[in-house]
């Protein structure tokens, strides 16, 4: 059975030992994070080319569907402004 953890591992994103749904790639001051809840996985980057990157590698491995910008996880509802997030529950 393929895993995440086993797929990420190849693409040098290491799982974290605290917390085992948190998967994060540091590379040139550069961070890419990623969290799994479930069925659902949330991308978060400093750098557009990382996330198009990881898009591409993760449709390699699974069947995904990009659902695009982030507006809800786990109860909790995401909003954006020009410069900031808001967070609300």
């Amino acid at each position: 059975m393929t895993t995440l953890g086993n797929q990420c591992s190849k693409e040098a994103i290491f799982q974290s030992n605290a917390n085992h749904t948190l998967f994060f790639k540091h590379a040139t001051g550069k961070v890419a994070i990623l969290i799994v809840y479930v069925d659902d996985i949330v991308m978060i980057v400093d750098y557009i080319t990382e996330i198009v990157d990881l898009k591409k590698y993760l449709a390699q491995e699974f069947e995904v569907k990009d659902l695009g910008q982030l507006k809800y996880f786990i109860g909790i509802e995401i909003s954006r402004g020009p410069k900031e997030m808001f967070l609300s529950q």
